[in-house]
Formats: C-alpha cells, sequence, structure tokens
C-alpha cells in the first residue's frame, strides 16, 4: 500500500512538468513557434509597436520585439503559435487615454485593442509583403520532422514610415532558427545578445527553472507523505 501511495503522491506533484498547453506534436515531429520581430524599433521611443499573437481565441496585440529575442523564444518553444500581423501602434502619451475592460465572457483578459472607445489611439500599420504561413504548414505536417532541426521562423519587418497620421511596415526578410537560436536558413538577423543575456541567468531559461521548482516539491511532497503515512 506504502508504494502505490507514493507513486500517487508523485505522479500528482510531477503530472503539471508533463502537460503542455498546446497540442503536442505528432510522434517523430517537434513543436515550432512564429515569431514576428521589428528590426528597427529603437528609432521609434516614442511608440508602442504591437504584433499579433495568435492564440485560440484569435489574434491580440502584444508589445514587439527585436531580434534579441529570437534565441529565447526558439529555446521555450512548446507547440505553433506565435506572433505575426496585423501590426499596430499607439503613441506614448496616448497610453494614460486608452480605456482597459476585461472580456465579459472571462476569456481573453483585456480586451482594450477591441474596443471603439479606443480607436482614436490605435492604428494599423499598412504592411507591405507577405510572411510565409509557417502554422498551416507546421499544422498540416502534425509539426516539424525531427529530422529536421526548424524550431523558430522569424519574419523581419521594418518600419518604414510612423508619424502621428501614417504607419508603414514592410516584410523585408525571413528566417528559421534552431532550438539553439543558431540559423538554420535564410539571410538571418543582427542578434546582439543571447539567449542568457535576454533571460538575466545564464544557462537557465523559463522552462527549466519552473522544472526545477516542479521537481522539488515533488520532492519535498514525497517526503512529508512518506513521514506522515510513517506516523499511522
Amino acid at each position: 500500500m506504502k508504494p502505490f501511495f507514493a507513486l500517487l503522491v508523485a505522479v500528482t506533484l510531477f503530472s503539471p512538468f508533463f502537460a503542455k498547453a498546446d497540442i503536442a506534436p505528432n510522434r517523430g515531429n517537434h513543436a515550432s513557434v512564429e515569431l514576428a520581430i521589428i528590426d528597427n524599433l529603437a528609432d521609434y521611443p516614442d511608440y508602442d509597436v504591437y504584433v499579433s499573437s495568435n492564440w485560440r481565441f484569435g489574434p491580440s496585440p502584444v508589445l514587439a520585439s527585436g531580434p534579441d529575442l529570437i534565441a529565447a523564444v526558439a529555446k521555450g518553444a512548446d507547440g505553433h503559435s506565435g506572433w505575426s500581423v496585423p501590426i499596430y501602434v499607439v503613441k506614448q502619451s496616448d497610453q494614460s487615454k486608452v480605456i482597459h475592460k476585461d472580456d465579459p465572457n472571462q476569456e481573453r483578459g483585456d480586451i482594450w485593442y477591441d474596443l471603439s472607445e479606443n480607436d482614436a489611439y490605435i492604428r494599423q500599420a499598412k504592411v507591405s509583403g507577405a510572411p510565409t504561413d509557417f502554422a498551416a504548414i507546421a499544422g498540416k505536417a502534425g509539426g516539424i520532422p525531427d529530422s529536421d532541426p526548424s524550431v523558430a521562423f522569424v519574419s523581419s519587418y521594418h518600419i518604414d514610415k510612423l508619424t502621428d497620421t501614417s504607419f508603414e511596415v514592410s516584410l523585408v526578410s525571413e528566417s528559421v532558427y534552431d532550438a539553439k537560436g543558431g540559423l538554420v536558413s535564410g539571410p538571418g538577423v543582427v542578434d546582439t545578445k543571447t539567449a542568457d543575456d535576454v533571460l538575466g541567468v545564464p544557462g537557465l531559461t523559463p522552462n527549466l527553472l519552473v522544472t526545477g521548482l516542479l521537481v522539488a516539491l515533488g520532492i519535498l511532497g514525497l517526503v512529508v507523505g512518506a513521514k506522515a503515512w510513517n506516523m499511522k
């Protein structure tokens, strides 16, 4: 009975480690991620630029990033999801005027980007160039074959014009990276930081930190459970 109890506790405590938020790839395939980056964000410090995060309830804006995010995202890919067009902008001086409201259906969180009251502050970019539909490629195949090292599919965009009345963006390149952030194909982008620089802790990724915490909690739970069982 005691071995069964210990096994039950272990399964309960460690099951979050094995769970995935997205549907796992088919056997023999691995997960991938799509990433839209802006290569000249630093040229527009007075604006907050957003790309679209594509998830189960549709696209929603998330702050855009430059190439320094590529390595970290590639290491953390756990299912095909990611960021792409449309691209939006909000002037930083207008952020205090933006109205925030929780989704009444309690599904999408803050739906500020969907409120007509905010139309005066949010502008969608006119984008030149159509990116490859990497999500469709990965979806049809049930994931990326393990024989293919591709993990992160990166579309690099450049802001051609950004004023109070005009916002124009163009697709300048597409590149593919492996799980370590190494270039697999395409022209690549200037990556000035490594994943360790982005995360701030050498050798640690978010997945590794969570894993370590869950393992520690699992061991603690087993010890406490065993002691409690022996006291009966």
